[in-house]
C-alpha cells in the first residue's frame, strides 16, 4: 500500500510540474548611457525618455551623479531616446536597437542651449 501511494505520489507530482509555465525565458534587454556636455564632463540629473517606435510606450530614467542611466526590462525592439536638462539642448536620438539579453549603450552629448535648439542623431 504504501508503495503504491509514494508512486501515485511521485506521479502527481511530475504532472504538476509539466503544467507550470516556464519561467526563466528571458524576452527584455538593456539600454545603458551616459549624458555629457561638450567638455566630456558628466551631467547629473538629466532626463531620459525612451519611447518604443512599435507601440509608444514610454520610459523615463535621469542620470545619475556620474550622468549614467540604465533602463532594464525592454522589450527588444526600436527606440527613441530623447535626453533633456535646463539650460542644454534637446538631444535626440531616432532609433536605437535593443536586443533580448543584450545591453545597448548611448552616449548623449549635450550642447548649451541656444533659444529653441535641438540636436537629432540619425543612426
Amino acid at each position: 500500500m504504501r508503495k503504491r501511494f509514494a508512486s501515485g505520489l511521485a506521479m502527481c507530482f511530475a504532472a504538476l510540474l509539466t503544467l507550470c509555465p516556464a519561467y526563466g525565458q528571458v524576452l527584455s534587454g538593456s539600454l545603458t548611457g551616459t549624458v555629457v556636455d561638450q567638455s566630456d564632463a558628466s551631467v547629473p540629473g538629466a532626463t531620459v525618455t525612451a519611447t518604443d517606435v512599435d507601440d509608444g510606450k514610454v520610459f523615463k530614467e535621469s542620470a545619475d551623479a556620474k550622468g549614467e542611466f540604465t533602463f532594464t526590462n525592454l522589450p527588444n525592439g526600436f527606440y527613441k531616446v530623447v535626453v533633456e536638462h535646463p539650460g542644454f539642448a534637446k538631444f535626440t536620438i531616432e532609433r536605437v536597437q535593443v536586443f533580448v539579453s543584450q545591453p545597448a549603450r548611448v552616449t548623449a552629448k549635450l550642447e548649451i542651449a541656444a533659444t529653441g535648439t535641438e540636436v537629432v542623431v540619425q543612426a
